[in-house]
């Protein structure tokens, strides 16, 4: 029999797109306010591997990420899902979004997208949300899985990822 034991808290990292640059400052306020402070907000992303949201939010997507200071242990982490949630609703225009905003975490071993939909490599986690599990870590790069999305698959994401992780092992040895 194994022994419980507690596990590692987790870097929490937010992307945020929009093509609206006042709701895309007002949405980091929030998740700053809602989340926690922040260590990292990321300069623009041209959002452009996909034209999935263009007929609900439009053309000219961008994207930000914002990285949490804090650690945070993963009991209860789908309720960050269920939060960013309640932000997209506050933009809503005519019943659409102007704003995607999908939290996910950062473990030693991969990182995690956190999301309403289910799917075979996703776990059911509490509350209708689901871990997406995005991209694992193995030989100090992050592999890309046959359903990465294309954008978390593309070099730039995953080196920017590969600088948050060695913020997080940095932090998890101070602990």
């Amino acid at each position: 029999m194994g022994t419980v034991k507690p596990s590692s808290k987790v870097k929490i990292i937010v992307s945020i797109f929009t093509n609206n640059t006042d709701t895309l400052e007002k949405s980091i306020k929030i998740i700053e306010s809602d989340f926690g402070e922040l260590e990292l907000v990321t300069p623009p992303f041209i959002f452009n591997h996909t034209k999935y949201y263009e007929k609900e939010m439009g053309g000219d997507l961008f994207r930000k990420f914002v990285v949490l200071k804090e650690l945070l242990p993963r009991d209860n982490i789908a309720l960050l899902k269920l939060k960013s949630n309640q932000i997209e609703s506050y933009f809503l225009k005519e019943n659409r979004r102007t704003v995607n905003i999908d939290p996910g975490y950062l473990s030693l071993e991969n990182f995690i997208l956190l999301t309403t939909k289910n799917y075979t490599h996703r776990v059911y986690l509490e509350k209708g949300i689901y871990a997406d599990i995005t991209l694992i870590f193995h030989k100090n790069q992050f592999e890309i899985l046959p359903w990465t999305y294309p954008d978390y698959a593309s070099e730039e994401i995953r080196n920017f990822l590969i600088e948050i992780r060695k913020i997080y092992k940095n932090q998890l040895s101070e602990e």
